[in-house]
């Protein structure tokens, strides 16, 4: 009988410990699934700051730019008021009765799709009808090769560059777009510096000289001379034989 017994409460011994087992087993359970769905909500969120924060910026840098703020408001009641319900209840099945917790992390992934379609649709237009600027080879091709055009095309050349360079990084501060305003102003006033309208005789001159076979000594006139001269580009030249 005493062993009858001694089986008896190992019986229920075991039946205990499998219930133990089986509710560490759901609150495992339960600890995953409310993991889960915590790092969707953060990643959503975190996404749909990081949009508005850049929305900040680029208003704050002078680019017009419009967005849903009643929606934005909207989704952050939701935010708030699921947050209320779980702390009353903090359970997984809370976040998902009637499908409130997948909603509310599509509706910010919604809203923070919308805020980054918004921001690079923005960027897009100020870099398409603000930034643009003519490549230093094509200037190259049009303008006489006159020491002047040269540092003014070298100068224009490290502008471009850098114009490209903020382009493709981006703005940090609404600070970063004053500086790539300035550096197309820059660019600017080094093409007001060129020189695309010299005399005809001048520029055939110049072209023929830049070529492989030079330009004839016929075609150095007193007027030649002397504007090479005032341009200082006199002793840019020398002459030489073909034979």
């Amino acid at each position: 009988m005493a062993s009858s017994q001694t089986l008896l409460e190992r019986a229920l011994n075991l039946e205990k410990q499998i219930d133990i087992l089986g509710t560490l087993d759901k609150q495992r359970e339960e600890v995953v699934a409310l993991h889960d769905r915590k790092e969707k909500l953060d990643g959503a969120v975190s996404d749909i700051e990081k949009n508005v924060t850049r929305t900040r910026l680029l208003r704050g840098g002078g680019l017009p730019l419009t967005i849903d703020a009643a929606a934005l408001r909207r989704l952050n009641e939701r935010i708030a008021e699921m947050a209320t319900v779980f702390r009353a209840k903090p359970e997984a099945q809370t976040l998902a009765a009637n499908q409130r917790w997948t909603q509310l992390v599509v509706a910010v992934q919604r809203e923070g799709e919308k805020l980054k379609i918004a921001n690079n649709a923005a960027w897009d237009k100020f870099a398409r009808e603000e930034c643009s600027a003519e490549a230093p080879r094509n200037l190259e091709q049009k303008l006489p090769p006159s020491a002047e055009n040269t540092q003014a095309l070298n100068r224009y050349t490290a502008r471009y560059a850098e114009l490209s360079t903020q382009l493709r990084v981006g703005a940090a501060a609404p600070e970063d777009i004053a500086k790539i305003r300035a550096t197309v102003a820059a660019l600017q006033t080094e093409v007001t510096a060129m020189h695309f309208d010299y005399p005809s005789q001048i520029t055939e001159f110049l072209r023929a000289a830049m070529g492989p076979s030079g330009a004839p000594l016929s075609g150095v006139t007193p007027q030649l001379l002397e504007w090479l001269r005032e341009h200082d580009m006199l002793e840019s030249y020398t002459v030489r034989s073909r034979s």
